[in-house]
């Protein structure tokens, strides 16, 4: 410290990058509170609309929108001729009898991809250690023997402090990515905590200190490990964005005060007071003008598709550790002996940050060599509960198809937090929710023909979720049913009740070869009363309407989420949209279908 004990500016960057970390569980806190708002706003849209609709027609999905019940089944009728005797076949997920190499360059860029984030991780990772120890190494040479000799310990706690730490951000980063489930990811975590806290114990610092030091890291790594999360993603690292800018612009104000500042040790009066707060409103003005630039500029990019939502939690992630290894080099610094050498050493971890941050747009490009177009877009049906299995298993599902094709659903509250875009998340801070609802059967054309099946930089392509009243979802539906490639009927947890899956249902036996149609069904219940149900929504079906002649039905078991089930699934939708590309190109070549 300086004599007058004022902070140099090399220790104030320090503090604000202690201060950029101290934002993490406010972001964090505020995510939650939006993720909660939003779900709120969706329902009560929901609910506002049903309320509007003359006759109060269907629900969404699982009979419910937004928790108002409705008829929503398909009109009765008889068909002129019954439909031929329907062959139904239940077959374990893991095992779904699918050509698996339909689903090969889908899972191809999917390795590449993640292979790539992993790698480049891992050695940015190394990179950011390796620049921590140089300041550790320069502080202790500038320290003198004393502080070499208190970092002395047994070289097996040594071992067993550092291995933790050599890996564990590049596989967090990974395995959140990679639809591995969440309770194993958190597992491998906190073993890792433990072998942290046991190498720490290790190194003559005692039980106490060891433990508090491992419960810090753990508790540091799973704050900025769940802005990888699909529940927080959507809205946790904007949010990050947005009050990081801010606290720059708070803090460059206060540096640009400071020096204007004559010095002067004149007493305090009023209207000091009063121009303090009139400056502090002003600043506060300032930082949350900037702070909204910040959203506004992220979803102008997000929309222009330059970054997938997982990509800006990447970076978020990444950035954040980046801070901390930039505010524990710069600690450093409030040793007087270190003089300004720790500025140079948090220089080199922002040029290896911006350096990282091109060279992983490169190889990102690399991964994508080759890529084959997305495939036909898959529309997710299920029934509406909310349920952690259910966001679960959703997020786990895409994070494999992503990579084959863009999914279309229709969203509802079960989902809403747990699939929330950026681009929803923005469209609720604007207060311009209700324009993503399709209110008027006449906007569905549109709305359908504007989603876009493109990939984003990172391969991926994305999930769009259509918001609809009661007076549309099922219009909606049908036309989504016509123009999607395959359609997942996500049945489990169905039962006579849900009128809205009931028409679902009817309407993909009605509408959809059954070759593009799989159901999903619980292998730990009786098959009996699902297959009567679905017997009986056959029985509806006019086979002169009928789009082939096909009568077999798969219904893919699936049990607890596993990861053969996963690929079994991803395979059985690929080789559906597969066929369905190769008949849209063969009708599309003869003239019988408009080029997509």
């Amino acid at each position: 410290m300086n004599g007058d004990e004022d902070l140099n500016l090399t220790q104030w960057v320090a503090v604000l990058a202690l201060l950029l970390l101290l934002l993490v569980p406010l972001a964090m806190a505020l995510a939650a509170w939006a993720r909660w708002r939003y779900v709120a706003a969706v329902t009560a849209l929901q609910r506002e609309l049903a309320a509007a609709d003359a006759g109060g027609g269907g629900a969404v999905g699982g009979g419910v929108v937004g928790g108002v019940g409705g008829s929503g089944g398909a009109t009765k009728h008889i068909p002129a001729s019954p439909p031929p005797p329907l062959q139904i076949q239940q077959l374990p997920a893991a095992l779904p009898g699918a050509d698996f190499a339909a689903a090969g360059p889908a899972r191809r860029l999917r390795r590449r991809v993640l292979g790539v984030q992993f790698a480049a991780g891992l050695v940015y990772w190394w990179l950011l250690l390796l620049c921590l120890l140089v300041a550790l190494v320069w502080w202790m040479e500038l320290a003198g023997e004393q502080a070499a000799e208190s970092s002395e310990g047994g070289t097996l706690a040594v071992h067993l402090f550092l291995w933790p730490l050599l890996v564990l951000p590049a596989v967090l980063g990974w395995a959140f990515q990679a639809g591995l489930p969440e309770n194993r990811v958190w597992i491998a975590g906190g073993l890792c905590a433990l072998a942290f806290g046991v190498g720490a114990a290790g190194m003559d610092t005692g039980w106490l200190p060891a433990l508090v030091l491992a419960l810090c890291a753990a508790l540091l790594a799973a704050t900025i490990a769940a802005f990888l999360r699909p529940a927080v993603r959507g809205a946790g690292p904007p949010i990050l964005a947005a009050l990081t800018v801010a606290l720059l612009a708070f803090a460059l104000a206060i540096a640009v005060l400071v020096s204007l500042d004559d010095g002067s040790d004149e007493a305090i009066t009023a209207g000091d007071w009063l121009l303090f707060a009139v400056a502090m409103a002003v600043l506060f003005a300032l930082s949350g003008w900037v702070a909204r630039r910040m959203l506004v500029r992220l979803a102008r990019r997000y929309a222009q598709r330059r970054f997938s939502e997982m990509q800006l939690a990447l970076g978020a992630y990444w950035g954040l550790i980046t801070a901390y290894v930039c505010g524990a080099v710069l600690l450093m610094s409030f040793d007087e002996r270190t003089g300004r050498s720790m500025e140079w050493v948090a220089l080199a971890v922002l040029l290896v940050w911006f350096a990282w941050r091109g060279l992983q747009g490169l190889s990102l490009r690399w991964a994508r060599r080759g890529v084959s177009a997305p495939a036909p877009a898959l529309l997710m049906l299920r029934v509406f509960k909310p349920s952690a299995r259910s966001v679960g298993f959703t997020d786990r599902f895409l994070a494999r198809w992503r990579f084959a094709g863009p999914t279309w659903m229709i969203a509802g509250p079960d989902l809403a937090g747990g699939q929330m875009d950026p681009d929803e998340f923005f469209a609720f801070l604007r207060g311009r929710l209700r324009e993503h609802f399709i209110v008027h059967a006449d906007e569905i054309p549109q709305r359908v023909q504007a989603l876009d099946g493109s990939r984003d930089p990172d391969g991926r392509c994305r999930v769009h979720e259509l918001f609809c009243s009661n007076a549309t979802w099922q219009a909606t539906v049908l036309s989504l049913i016509d123009r999607a490639g395959v359609v997942l009927l996500d049945l489990r947890e169905y039962h006579a009740g849900r009128a809205g899956t009931r028409f679902e249902l009817e309407a993909v036996l009605q509408r959809l070869p059954l070759a593009r149609l799989l159901v999903l069904v619980d292998a730990r219940d009786d098959p009996a009363p699902l297959q009567a149900a679905i017997l009986q929504a056959w029985a509806q079906v006019d086979p002169a309407q009928r789009p082939d002649a096909g009568t077999t039905l798969r219904l893919l078991a699936v049990g607890s989420g596993s990861m053969a089930e996963m690929d079994g699934l991803l395979a059985a939708a690929a080789q559906a949209a597969a066929e369905t590309a190769a008949e849209t190109a063969a009708e599309t070549a003869a003239g019988r279908h408009p080029a997509a």
